[in-house]
């Protein structure tokens, strides 16, 4: 091998070696740096799950369930299910094809999960709802009264509540 081609391929090696360096500062650098620029609760929030249970069923028999986890301060995940005495939700009603609102529009579980798909990507519920408890402006695939979601989110963030 010559000199030339010894130092060519030098040259390789060390634009390799500062590639790799490059790309492991990326990663470092791009989680924390995501992080800042995304949306934060309201509150500083202890990881952890947090979960709320109306204590008295609505006029059709059913308790609102809300969980919520915390990871990091941020709500990672967040569910919404309205359950009977026998613990059977809207949810898995709808699904089923039990619990049809209509024939054509969302299942009471997709229209749930819009609702906390909101929150996760907004970290509050602040301009989720109007004054009737209606999702019509945030959430457009969303025709259910979403105060008593509101309500048990509202709980489980207190519940999270670094004070």
């Amino acid at each position: 091998m010559s000199k030339t081609q010894m130092s060519a391929v030098k040259k390789n090696y060390l634009g390799l070696g500062i590639m790799a360096i490059l790309s492991a500062l990326v990663i470092v650098v791009s989680g924390p740096l995501y992080r800042s620029m995304s949306n934060h609760p309201d509150m500083p929030l202890a990881d952890g799950v947090y979960t709320y249970k109306d204590e008295q069923p609505d006029d059709n028999g059913f308790y609102s369930v809300v969980t919520v986890t915390v990871q990091d301060g941020r709500i990672t995940a967040c569910t919404w299910d309205c359950v009977n005495d026998e613990n059977i939700g809207k949810r898995q009603l709808s699904v089923e094809g039990h619990y049809v609102m209509t024939e054509n529009g969302p299942t009471w579980k997709d229209q749930a999960d819009a609702l906390a798909s909101y929150v996760l990507h907004h970290q509050t519920t602040g301009g989720l709802i109007n004054e009737e408890g209606y999702a019509m402006d945030a959430v457009s695939s969303v025709s259910i009264n979403a105060y008593p979601f509101v309500n048990g989110l509202s709980d489980c963030l207190d519940q999270a509540a670094i004070r």
